[in-house]
This record gives structure tokens, sequence and C-alpha cells, in this order.
């Protein structure tokens, strides 16, 4: 094998991806690559991708059909060679359009589901304070737990003072390795982070390898064939690409044709302008069109277009990161054990859990008995617990306190936004003290119960008149 000094991985989160990934012609081309997976994708493509490039016996990627071998991958040369040349690396996808904030355990979990070799802490974007933070529980968290990959911290920042404090601190917390987060700026008028800033990027490159000379960088976001040079001058030896998915022209109109030419598109992009600039060795891409027409019956089964789907929302890069906390109800389910959000049956409640549903931001639920919760763990509501006085709001806030750590959320989040009493309020200020870059808003203060939940019904009508507007413009745009 070819020992490449810039590894360029390869940003899988679809079956699709994968299926393309397990063709490439690593034998003519016996390079080192990398899989970018991510946590925030369906279970089947974790299995797909934990078995890599062995995922699907139906529809192979390595062969272009079905599995020859029956699933036994010991007489599988050629998927033994895909699996020796690349590397797996994967992040939690929370920057992607449908990632969701998952805990560490959750999110290391899924790490291990995938079987991959490193996994990669939750950051936050420009701000390195908040990324240390998140490092602390990253690493008690990876310390509690078995894992079987190498944790990998992420360097933020917004200027090149902040990166070397931000990776001075993960070194001090014991990561060996730490990416570099941060540095595509957006494009005008898009919700797409694409474009680079060289000079940043070297800055920042050239810093940290000068102080930590032996460090593996991985700068995550920014690779392309084009600047492929570039990084591996100023001492990258890693980085992602997630646009290679889309190097393809639509030809066939038949679904199945055309997915098998995307497929043989896509390998040829690569061999052509990664894989062989790092051998040496000419590309010799397959004929795409008669092969495309000779096994399009291999992937029948499949029955399916390939559509790439566009956020259509608005995107306010003004808008803080929100979560809601709402407080839990006096009458209770009792003698059933289910989901906190089931275990309230109070018109109160079920008011704010309408609210907090319709938010569209990430949601607790701030019980007496059990602390802060999320709204789909399991308990049992036979209980009757509630905090009025001052003693009991200062335990109830030591509570949170030890609490709040576990969940990412509030690691993340600029503003909360509050419904419940008072005596919950506070003890969540108490709990939160410290935190100064937290505000929260609560949408009901000094209002009695009969005026709170009037206010609260007028909040949710509002929502909801914006969803039903929102879905009435999309259909509009679609019938003309």
């Amino acid at each position: 094998m070819i020992s490449n000094t810039l590894i360029p991985h390869f940003v899988a989160d679809r079956p699709m991806s994968l299926r393309i990934l397990a063709g490439l012609p690593f034998e003519r081309h016996p390079v080192k690559v990398g899989l970018m997976l991510q946590a925030c994708t369906t279970e089947n493509f974790r299995a797909m991708a934990s078995q890599f490039p062995c995922g699907d016996l139906e529809y192979c990627g390595v062969v272009d059909g079905k599995c020859p071998f029956d699933g036994d991958f010991q007489r599988c040369t050629k998927g033994q060679l895909v699996r020796e040349c690349i590397t797996k690396i994967a992040d939690s996808g929370v920057f992607t359009k449908n990632g969701a904030i998952l805990d560490y355990p959750e999110l290391f979990e899924r790490y291990n589901q995938m079987n991959i070799e490193r996994g990669i802490m939750l950051d936050v974007l420009g701000d390195w304070e908040r990324t240390v933070d998140s490092a602390e529980v990253a690493m008690n968290t990876y310390s509690s737990l078995e894992c079987n990959f190498k944790l990998v911290g992420v360097a933020q920042g917004k200027s090149l003072s902040d990166y070397l404090r931000c990776y001075e601190k993960l070194k001090k917390m014991g990561f060996e390795e730490i990416a570099i987060g941060g540095l595509l700026t957006k494009r005008e008028n898009t919700a797409r982070f694409a474009s680079s800033n060289r000079e940043h990027i070297a800055e920042i490159v050239k810093a940290i390898k000068s102080e930590w000379p032996d460090d593996r960088v991985f700068c995550l976001g920014v690779y392309n064939p084009k600047r492929h040079e570039f990084l591996e001058s100023i001492g990258a030896d890693a980085a992602d690409y997630k646009g290679w998915i889309f190097q393809y022209k639509k030809k066939y109109q038949d679904p199945r044709c055309h997915h098998v030419h995307r497929i043989y598109q896509t390998r040829c992009f690569i061999e052509t302008n990664i894989l062989s600039p790092l051998s040496g060795v000419t590309a010799s891409c397959d004929p795409i069109n008669t092969t495309a027409e000779k096994i399009k019956h291999h992937i029948s089964s499949l029955n399916t277009k390939v559509v790439v789907k566009r956020d259509q929302r608005e995107v306010n890069p003004a808008k803080p990161i929100q979560i809601t906390v709402i407080s839990c109800g006096k009458r209770k389910n009792k003698g059933v054990k289910c989901l906190a959000k089931d275990a309230y049956s109070g018109r109160a409640f079920l008011l704010k859990r309408k609210y907090a549903e319709l938010s569209n931001s990430p949601w607790f639920i701030l019980s007496a008995k059990y602390g802060l919760i999320r709204p789909d763990r399991s308990i049992n509501p036979d209980y009757d617990v509630t905090i009025k006085t001052k003693a009991e709001c200062q335990e109830f806030a030591q509570k949170l306190k030890r609490q709040i750590p576990q969940y990412l959320e509030f690691t993340m989040a600029e503003e909360i936004v509050f419904l419940g009493p008072s005596s919950y309020l506070k003890s969540l200020e108490l709990a939160l003290e410290g935190k100064d870059r937290i505000t929260i808003k609560h949408l009901t203060k000094g209002l009695k119960q009969g005026q709170s939940q009037k206010k609260i019904k007028a909040i949710i009508s509002g929502l909801t008149n914006a969803s039903e507007t929102h879905t009435v413009s999309i259909a509009s745009l679609k019938e003309n």
C-alpha cells in the first residue's frame, strides 16, 4: 500500500455513499483514504457502516451485484483490500439538515455500533470556551464507558489565539488527537459553509504544527481535490470532503439505470481526481455506459430514484441556540411506568408540552422527583413531590447542577425558554449560576395559572398558524 501524507476522507451518511465507495479500484491505486461517517443516521446505515464494505448481500458495492460468497468475507479478496485501504472516523452529524444533539453516552454507543477507529467530540462552532466545556463532558463520559474507538477532540475559535488556547486546553485534558473545526466560511445568500480562506487555514494549521509538530492534524470539512496540494504543504494530515457525492450528471430516466450510472460516474471522478494523483497510476475508468446497461438488473430490488433533498427553510444566523424547559404536573398517570412526556395528565402540563413540541428545539421536563429529564425517558409517575420552600429550591438546584453537564444541549445553548412556576425557575437559575452566556426567558412570568394557560394557548395558536402558512406556501410553489 502507498503511504500518502494527506488522507482524504469521504463524508458518507447514506447507503448509496457506501455502495459507491465500496467499489473503488484500490487494486489499481493502493492508497489510504477514509470514511467520515455520521452518527445522526438510520439504524440500517449504521449497521452497513459497521460491516463496510460487506454491508449488503443483495447489492454489494464491491462486485456491483449479489454477494458471490454468501457473506463469507474471508473469501472476498477485493473486499479485504478495500477494508485495508479505508480508515473510518465519525462525527455526530449535528450540523447536517437532519442532525440532532445526542448525549455523549448515546453518541458513543452509535460510534461503537459503526465499528469506527476514531470518534469526534461535539464542538461549538466558533466558540472555544463552550467547546472546552463540551470536551470535559466528553472525556469524563469516554473514561467511564467501554469504547472501542479513539476519542478525537476539536479545536474551535474565532481567532488564532482562540484556536491555540483551545488546543492547549484539550491537550491538557488528555486528547491525543485534535481536529480543527470552523475552517470554512459561509457562502453568501446560502446556508452552506463551503468557501475557504486559505490564508486563515494556513495560519491556524501552521501555528498548531509549529507548537505540536508530532500531532496528527485533521482539518474538518475543507478537503477538495483542488486543495490537496495546499493542505499537504501546510502540514495537514487528513481532511474530509462532502462534495464528492454530487459529481455526476443525470442521463437516464430509468431509475435503475440512472442509479448505476451515478455510481460509475462518481467512482470515475474519485479515481481520476483523487486516487490517481495519490498513486501516480493513470486512471482507467470502466466504460460507464455499457457497464450501466449491463448490470442494471442487479439493483432491481432497490427500485428507487436518487433524489437530492434541499432544505428550503430560511436560516437565521442571528437566532440564538435555544432549548425549552417545562415543569412537571400535579396530576399524573399513577401506577403505570411510561415516558416522562406521557406521565402528566393535567391541562396546564399538556399545554406546556404542546408548546415544547411545536418549538422546534430540544426540550426537557423539570420533575420535582427526577430533576431534569428528557421527555422520552421512562419513569414511574407514582410520586407526590413538590418544590415550594427556599430550602427545597436550594436542594433541588444542587440536584440540577449535577445533572446539567450530562446534557450537551446545555453546553451549546444560549437561551432557555421556561414554562412553569417561579419556584422551579429559581432552582434552575441557581443551578446555572456562572453560565453567563445562557439567558432564561420565562414566558409566563408574573401570571396566575389561568392567565398563564391563556398566554400559552395564544402562543401555540401563533406557532400553528405560522406552520400552516409555511405549508401552504410550499404547496403553492410546487403547483406553480
